[in-house]
């Protein structure tokens, strides 16, 4: 519970009085509604007294059609706390993920994270705070109606005493289990929701190529084995409700003939045996909805627990203490894979401050993962790493957000020399790869930065702009440190000072002047 009430931070005030108002509603309810009706039968109906009668079955309409009106309106209210809630509460996980290490992202992929930064928050943050008023409330309406029928015969109220403990024991002992099961239900979800990201986006591969069969049967996999932990989910859940069910029929059978041996013995009147009966139905229906959530609420409770974690994950210490910050580029000993697939061993490098280094190498060679590590977005398995302070560059593939390219590229002069102030209006995922790359390199030489990292700038553009983007690149980065990655274009090699080549054994060739020959 202590993590839904961080969560909640700036909103706990709304939160309670939004609960203690739904509280209040209850509890109104659940006194008034039994002793109107005792009073309705006995001094209106029993007694002949007319009066009396239209005063009380008067008093019972506007009670009833006041609580739904004041019901209404608190769904509003209510609506537009979880409304907010949730909306703040999906930008703090979005805030939260951009903060993560580059390394984890890759490992996990962009489907899991949906599940965590959308799913975790609809399904588990938000329903778990309807899910705590409507206690609260229900809690309230059993006080007060368990007091209406101490009220009435307190000997019979002891049946609530009874059937209490035997629900709340089998909710503990299921809602352990539920809690167990919902960690990895959730981490099922997320891994199936990547691999069908990841299924429909290569659907031109799939379509062409016959590869439904494979596909589909990754999908079922996944899918598979998370609707097994839903499906256990499920199962304890319902082997709780059955259970409750039957304590119900139970307790009717219990209240009707309770209550009509203390009428035949003249213990209490006809109206009290009337309030006594629903007043008892509705206690007993309310401790069931008080004890009937609690396996949900071990559920909710353990998915806002993995929002806390996500939102307030510590770094990795030991590898941030890999990298520090200096005026060159130096990686010393650098080693790092991709699960079990080693990119890079034992790495060394120096780019001295000032320098122009292009890195070359055929595909797989690790040119990408060395610029990022360069980058600072990658952090290597061991090594030490010396960066610049401030670093301008992103690496191949690109994946744009949803914005157009006057958000994201603001400077004027830059639009200009580039040419493209026709893409101002247009949505950078619209573009085309060689506009996407116009764009990127403007938007990179924009930053002021130490260091800059340029992903294959002139890839898929014409080949009238390759030279003018690339003066544009010199120009703009005058007396900075530059990395450009780039494996064709040999032309254009002896502009740069250093030449990095990488061979699939990931061997390190330099070549501090003129120009480097390929292996």
């Amino acid at each position: 519970m202590k993590y839904f009430l961080i969560l909640l931070d700036k909103k706990k005030t709304e939160f309670f009085l939004l609960t203690l108002s739904q509280c209040i509603l209850f509890g109104i309810e659940g006194i008034a509604h039994p002793l109107l009706l005792k009073y309705i039968f006995d001094e209106g109906i029993i007694k002949n007294d007319f009066n009396t009668f239209i005063i009380l079955i008067g008093s019972y309409f506007i009670l009833g059609v006041g609580l739904n009106l004041f019901f209404y309106r608190f769904s509003l209210w209510s609506k537009t706390f979880e409304n907010r809630s949730e909306q703040d509460m999906i930008i703090a996980m979005l805030n939260a993920y951009f903060k993560k290490k580059y390394n984890y992202i890759l490992e996990k992929k962009e489907g899991f994270f949906i599940n965590r930064v959308y799913n975790d928050v609809t399904e588990g943050f938000i329903p778990l705070t309807v899910l705590i008023r409507s206690l609260a409330a229900q809690v309230t309406r059993v006080i007060m109606l368990i007091s209406v029928l101490i009220y009435l015969s307190w000997k019979a109220a002891l049946l609530l005493v009874i059937l209490i403990p035997i629900v709340s024991i089998s909710a503990k002992r299921i809602g352990q289990k539920i809690k167990t099961i919902t960690q990895s239900e959730r981490d099922a979800q997320g891994n199936f929701l990547e691999i069908l990201s990841s299924a429909l986006s290569s659907f031109r591969l799939v379509r062409i190529f016959g590869l439904f069969h494979s596909v589909g049967n990754l999908c079922n996999e996944k899918i598979n084995k998370y609707l097994s932990h839903s499906y256990s989910n499920h199962r304890y859940i319902k082997q709780y409700e059955t259970m409750n069910s039957l304590v119900m029929n139970v307790s009717d059978s219990l209240t009707i003939f309770v209550g009509t041996l203390m009428v035949l013995k003249k213990q209490i009147s006809f109206g009290s045996y009337i309030a006594f009966v629903n007043t008892f139905w509705r206690a007993v229906t309310g401790v069931m909805n008080v004890i009937k959530p609690f396996a949900e609420l071990k559920r909710l409770l353990t998915v806002n627990e993995r929002l806390f974690a996500f939102l307030n994950e510590e770094e990795d210490k030991r590898v941030e203490n890999s990298r520090s910050t200096g005026n060159m580029v130096i990686l010393n000993d650098v080693s790092f894979s991709y699960g079990c697939k080693r990119v890079l061993k034992d790495f060394n490098l120096i780019i001295e401050k000032g320098k122009r280094v292009l890195i070359k190498g055929p595909n797989g060679s690790g040119k990408t993962t060395l610029a990022n590590i360069i980058s600072g977005l990658l952090n290597p398995d061991k090594g030490n790493v010396i960066l610049p302070q401030r670093i301008s560059g992103i690496t191949l593939p690109i994946m744009f957000p949803p914005i157009k390219v006057s958000e994201l590229l603001k400077d004027q002069d830059i639009i200009n020399e580039l040419g493209i102030q026709y893409l101002k209006t247009r949505d950078l995922r619209s573009l085309s790869m060689g506009e996407k790359q116009k764009v990127l390199v403007g938007f990179t030489c924009s930053q002021k930065a130490d260091l800059y990292i340029f992903d294959e700038p002139v890839s898929n553009v014409e080949q009238e702009s390759v030279l003018k983007i690339l003066d544009f690149i010199w120009a703009k980065t005058q007396g900075k440190s530059v990395v450009v990655i780039m494996h064709k274009e040999e032309v254009y090699y002896e502009k740069f000072d250093q030449i990095i080549s990488l061979t699939c054994k990931n061997e390190l060739c330099q070549m501090t002047e003129g120009f480097c020959e390929s292996d």
